[in-house]
């Protein structure tokens, strides 16, 4: 069951956006699993474990990922990161963590729009998107701005 949660789950997430866009953070969410999980665990032992938990984290945590401004890249990976923890919390019963993970993602573009849109907005966010699937630009390359932000 919780593996067609999972999957269902993630299914929902590529659609909100472009075939391209969904693949690209399906792929960096199987990625970064082994950090996430890692950081998931912290939060559960710091008693975190409730959607509205889920929600502030994932708030404070766009707050430092974008500090610098939107890059295109760094929002592919907060797409993975939002995604693969609300894949968690949900798994561990805070059942509104999906709806907090898209209304989250929809806030950093609506914070962020002016620069999206003066850097390509959903085209080049697609364009970004194939070059991670074709392997154009260094899996590598894209974690040196996550690492950074480690909790």
């Amino acid at each position: 069951m919780p593996g067609n949660i999972v999957s269902y789950f993630r299914m929902i997430c590529s659609t909100k956006f472009t075939k391209n866009i969904g693949k690209a953070v399906q792929m960096l969410t199987t990625a970064i699993k082994l950090q996430s999980k890692k950081k998931f665990g912290i939060l559960r032992e710091s008693g975190f474990s409730a959607s509205r938990h889920f929600e502030i984290f994932v708030k404070n945590y766009a707050l430092m990922y974008f500090i610098n401004g939107f890059e295109a890249r760094r929002f592919l990976l907060f797409c993975a990161f939002v995604t693969d923890f609300a894949i968690r919390y949900y798994l561990h019963g805070a059942i509104e963590a999906p709806h907090h993970a898209a209304a989250i993602i929809a806030e950093v573009l609506t914070d962020n729009k002016d620069v999206f849109i003066l850097n390509g907005n959903w085209e080049f966010l697609n364009e970004e998107s194939i070059g991670y699937i074709r392997g154009s630009f260094s899996r590598q390359g894209c974690f040196n701005c996550f690492r950074a932000l480690q909790l």
